[in-house]
């Protein structure tokens, strides 16, 4: 993966230092070497836990910013991390995808981008300066919705919120399992699905009130109330 990785950075002119383990990247920071961004896989030699490695780099690079690394998907240790902020980029990575986000941008450069702030922001930091995009905190008033990153209730609009990333799993006779990401709406907070391939998805089930729009394909189509008897199956944790 190194291998892999060192050539592509430094063609984009990135100065990267790569190395295998916790003693290696002490020494290169003993050096003199002053990242400004710290990729950490959770699973090191020797049996290092990549994530207590990422928070120890992180207090020495104060000015640094940092996430995870990992093939996992039920890991302590990558659960804790999300949920204290940090991002999380789950293996195959495609490091071409940061070039071509880039690319996009500079053909799109008079589209107006604005992002509202969630947990994540707290640890990866805003977004290159030079990908345009305006960052607000939460909420975004527009018009009688308000735009918010954690779903909450709030007297002044609707709430649009993120966060969870909602999906259902519906079951079939022969013990099939589909997850599909869905649009869940209550009286008061709406929560719209991730389509990203470095987010999970959480299950939920319709309550009395509320209603899910299903994301299948270019489709969004809305849960009749009869699969809600049908078994939909939650993660197990």
């Amino acid at each position: 993966m190194l291998a892999a990785w060192r050539p592509l950075l430094q063609g984009w002119g990135i100065e990267a230092c790569c190395v295998l383990n916790g003693a290696a990247a002490w020494d290169a920071l003993g050096r003199g070497f002053a990242p400004d961004v710290i990729l950490c896989d959770q699973r090191l030699r020797a049996g290092e836990d990549g994530f207590e490695l990422l928070q120890a780099l992180l207090a020495r690079c104060t000015a640094a910013r940092g996430a995870m690394v990992s093939g996992e998907f039920s890991s302590p240790a990558l659960a804790q991390a999300e949920d204290e902020g940090y991002v999380v980029l789950r293996k195959p990575l495609d490091p071409a995808t940061l070039q071509a986000l880039a690319q996009w941008r500079r053909a799109h450069a008079a589209l107006d981008l604005l992002l509202v702030r969630g947990n994540h922001d707290a640890r990866a930091g805003d977004p290159p300066p030079e990908l345009g995009v305006q960052v607000v905190d939460e909420p975004l008033a527009l018009g009688g919705l308000r735009l918010c990153h954690h779903p909450q209730e709030r007297a002044d609009g609707y709430v649009l919120a993120g966060h969870l990333h909602p999906c259902v799993v519906l079951g079939g006779a022969a013990h099939q399992r589909l997850r599909l990401p869905c649009f869940h709406f209550g009286a008061r907070v709406g929560v719209l699905p991730a389509f990203g391939a470095f987010t999970g998805m959480h299950a939920v089930r319709a309550q009395p009130g509320e209603r899910l729009f299903v994301v299948a394909g270019d489709t969004v189509a809305p849960l009749p109330p009869i699969f809600w008897a049908i078994p939909i199956f939650a993660p197990s944790t």
